[in-house]
């Protein structure tokens, strides 16, 4: 029977409109094929950081730009249409050179072939010359299956500054602690071969069943960090608390939206923020 209102529909004007030829095809008991065309992502372009904060008894605005490449990849960060940094990348290696007074400041970060960054170095620039720089920090990083393991100072700006560990859980790969050794001067002023523990700057973290990240504690700074989800699983907002401010990012689908910075003591009229103790908040605006 279908055979015939194949032939039917053969037969039929071919400047019949689309809707015409849809019910002709129902008609006809044929059901059209549905093809589903897969879009791809555009990358992120930039990404702009409207921020308000309160000084004396002014609301300052500012504005914060992240501009990236084709391959998602940040490329410069200008502050209200000033650019402070940028980046050049290499096949083993990207530079990023830091605006400064009276001299900018200029890191080199080797990658191995995993991109992995397996050694810093930063410099002073003080001319053109590469030989007319001074090296400010010099840092090599050390990695196993399960990340980064370790990094070792050659140089610092923080001189008694000798290295850092990270340890993993052996269950479930997740980083746990992170501890940061020093060295102490001798009378003389020679350092001391051995290496010593400061607990003061040390961090751990603790996780949920489903190995998301829950809190975060950074002794040295005095600091801890709440992540909270949603009940689908998605980061719905991070909790910062130190000894001077509480700071709340608040995110949505997977993206950054809001930071609302929120001062402990209270010496000024915070509410001309709209918000009791608000002392400055972040709008995240991402361009594709």
């Amino acid at each position: 029977m279908k055979q015939y209102y194949y032939i039917l529909l053969f037969l039929l004007p071919t400047l019949l409109c689309a809707q015409d030829q849809k019910q002709a095809l129902k008609t006809a008991g044929v059901t059209p094929s549905k093809h589903t065309t897969k879009t791809t992502p555009k990358p992120l372009q930039k990404v702009i950081h409207w921020g308000q904060t309160l000084e004396g008894n002014t609301v300052v605005k500012s504005k914060l730009e992240k501009q990236y490449n084709t391959a998602g990849k940040l490329l410069r960060i200008l502050k209200n249409e000033v650019v402070t940094t940028s980046f050049v990348y290499e096949k083993d290696r990207y530079i990023k050179t830091v605006k400064a007074t009276p001299n900018d400041l200029v890191t080199y970060y080797y990658t191995n072939e995993k991109g992995l960054v397996t050694e810093e170095k930063t410099y002073l620039k003080k001319g053109e010359n590469l030989h007319d720089w001074v090296l400010q920090e010099w840092i090599i990083n050390s990695y196993n299956e399960e990340g980064l393991i370790g990094k070792r100072y050659k140089k610092s700006t923080r001189p008694e500054l000798y290295k850092i560990v990270y340890l993993y859980s052996y269950k479930t790969g997740l980083i746990m602690d992170i501890v940061v050794y020093h060295q102490h001067p001798l009378a003389n002023g020679k350092k001391k071969t051995e290496v010593c523990l400061n607990d003061k700057h040390t961090e751990s973290y603790a996780y949920n069943e489903e190995g998301k990240l829950l809190h975060e504690k950074q002794a040295g700074l005095q600091q801890t960090k709440e992540y909270t989800y949603t009940s689908e699983g998605k980061l719905w907002y991070i909790t910062v608390r130190n000894t001077s401010q509480i700071i709340k990012h608040i995110y949505k689908n997977g993206k950054l939206v809001t930071s609302k910075f929120y001062a402990l003591e209270n010496p000024m009229d915070y509410t001309k923020l709209k918000e009791e103790g608000l002392q400055k908040v972040v709008n995240y605006q991402y361009f594709y």
